[in-house]
C-alpha cells in the first residue's frame, strides 16, 4: 500500500486523548470494543456497553441511502457501485485492540472473495496524520481499501458510539447488520452469505 506524504490536515473524531488511554468494554476476558477517554462517546459505551457492544441489530431495509468515500488512494467507493456485491464497511482505529484483532478475518475474506462477491471498506477513525494510518495497514497486513474517516463520513451511516462498528449492505444495497464490537472471519462469512 502507497504511504502518502506527511501533511498537516484536520483533526479527525475522538483525536484528543493518547492511545494507551482507550476504553475498552470486555466479554469472557477478550476486548470487544473501545472509545477514547474524555469524549461522550466514552460514557455512551461505559453506560449502556451491554446492549450496545453485544446486539446485532438487522435494520429496514433502504434506512441507509447509500455512502460515498474517497480512499487514501483517492478512489470513489459508493454504495451504488458495489450492486450485485456484499458490502461490508468496518470503522475502526489504531488505538483500539479489538478493531486490529478483527482486520486479519476482515482481510482474509475480502481475498477470498473479492472478485466475486464481497467489497470490504475500513473506515479508520481517530487519526493525526495520513501516513500513519496507511503505514499501519500496511503493517497490518491490509490489501482492502481504506478511508481516513471524519464525523461526516461516520453520519452517513447514523454515526456510532464504540469502535469497532460494522455495517453490511447485501447485493441489492439494503443495509441488513449492524454489528457493534469485534467480528469473526466465521460470523462474517454468515452475514454475508458466505458458507460458515
Amino acid at each position: 500500500m502507497h504511504s502518502p506524504e506527511k501533511t498537516d490536515s484536520p483533526k479527525p473524531p475522538f483525536a484528543e486523548s493518547a492511545c494507551a488511554d482507550s476504553a475498552c468494554a470486555e466479554s469472557g476476558g477478550a476486548q470487544t470494543a473501545c472509545t477514547k477517554p474524555g469524549s461522550p462517546k466514552r460514557r455512551s459505551l461505559l453506560v449502556g456497553a451491554s446492549a450496545l457492544l453485544f446486539a446485532r441489530m438487522a435494520s429496514a431495509a433502504g434506512a441507509v441511502d447509500g455512502f460515498h468515500f474517497k480512499d487514501v488512494m483517492g478512489h470513489d467507493h459508493t454504495l451504488r457501485m458495489y450492486r450485485g456485491k456484499w458490502v461490508v464497511v468496518n470503522f475502526w482505529a489504531t488505538w483500539c485492540p479489538p478493531c486490529v484483532a478483527e482486520m486479519p478475518d476482515f482481510e482474509a475474506e475480502w481475498q477470498a472473495r473479492r472478485t466475486r462477491d464481497l467489497v470490504v471498506l475500513g473506515v479508520a477513525m481517530d487519526w493525526d496524520q495520513p501516513y500513519e494510518v496507511t503505514q499501519f495497514a500496511a503493517k497490518t497486513g491490509v490489501h482492502y481499501p481504506i478511508i481516513l474517516g471524519t464525523d461526516d463520513d461516520a453520519q452517513q451511516l447514523g454515526g456510532f458510539s464504540a469502535l469497532p462498528v460494522t455495517y453490511i449492505f447485501d447485493p441489492k444495497g439494503r443495509l441488513v447488520q449492524t454489528h457493534s464490537g469485534k467480528l469473526d472471519r466465521a460470523l462474517l462469512m454468515k452475514l454475508t452469505g458466505g458458507i460458515a
